[in-house]
């Protein structure tokens, strides 16, 4: 106990002493710092999307309908939940980047965006692996919806991979 005091007194006060985080101080030293996490998320996004396999039309046809439908939405649903977990991580990422001065309350709202929109994905993700086709669209819908909501809320910040 006598070693692990002065131990951590002195962690503490390395924490303390550490400057804080730099956040940007203009708008385009933000979009520096933040495209390149959307950039870096880009090919993993690809990567989960192709992974939607569809049974072949011969396959199909050897199915009910019913069953047919529950096998692609099976298929959709493991591919979103994969984006949506890249999402996820690609906006946490985005989330510990400090917004320059005055662009505080938009890029937060942003980010709330992001995250009523990764919600709408995860549903719809669930609703797919659960085979329910009919209701993973809707939720799919609310999605895009979502985006084009995300989107205008940064439209002419300069994002070129976000």
């Amino acid at each position: 106990m006598r070693l692990a005091t002065p131990l951590i007194v002195c962690c503490l006060a390395v924490l303390l002493v550490a400057a804080p985080a730099q956040g940007a101080a203009t708008r385009a030293e933000y979009v520096a710092q933040v495209d390149p996490i959307c950039q870096a998320a880009a090919p993993e996004l690809k990567r989960s999307l192709a992974a939607v396999r569809e049974p072949s039309p011969a396959r199909i046809e050897q199915l009910d309908p019913k069953e047919g439908l529950k096998r692609v939405a099976r298929s959709f649903g493991k591919a979103l939940g994969r984006t949506n977990k890249v999402l996820t991580a690609m906006t946490t990422r985005i989330a510990t980047v400090p917004a320059a001065p005055g662009d505080e309350l938009t890029v937060a709202d942003w980010i709330l965006n992001q995250r009523s929109a990764e919600d709408l994905l995860g549903r719809a993700a669930r609703a797919g692996k659960r085979g329910k086709f009919f209701r993973m669209f809707p939720l799919l819908q609310g999605y895009e919806g979502a985006v084009a909501a995300l989107r205008a809320s940064v439209r002419g910040f300069g994002f070129r991979h976000c």
